[in-house]
């Protein structure tokens, strides 16, 4: 049953990234405010991270292709000349990468192993 719901996750990351490239090709991406995306990206980041305290596998599963869907988002809105979504985009991508390595540190933790190095 973990499995599944840890494949869900996955899928939903992939979704959500694939979802957000469109957004940043369209253009529909600068339509939001610059405060109010980066204030989005930081709530989700922090939200993510208390959520990782408890469930960390499933925070962990979910944010495997998170950044590199960001990044990749953040690069097409810098090659379409959005260059605040794109900033933003990147500043995510750098924290979903550490909300998840810290997601994984708190699942070594409770289960008693020794630290994972972060990949």
């Amino acid at each position: 049953m973990w499995v599944a719901i840890f494949l869900v996750y996955r899928a939903a990351g992939w979704i959500v990234s694939a979802l957000v490239v469109w957004a940043a090709w369209t253009h529909r991406i600068s339509a939001i405010p610059g405060w109010l995306l980066s204030s989005v990206i930081v709530a989700a980041a922090v939200f993510l991270f208390l959520l990782g305290v408890f469930l960390p596998t499933l925070v962990s599963g979910f944010l495997q292709p998170l950044p590199i869907g960001l990044f990749a988002a953040a690069m097409v809105a810098l090659a379409t000349a959005q260059w605040l979504p794109a900033v933003a985009l990147a500043i995510g991508a750098a924290l979903a990468r550490a909300v998840r390595n810290g997601a994984i540190a708190v699942g070594d933790h409770m289960r008693g192993e020794a630290p994972t190095p972060p990949p």
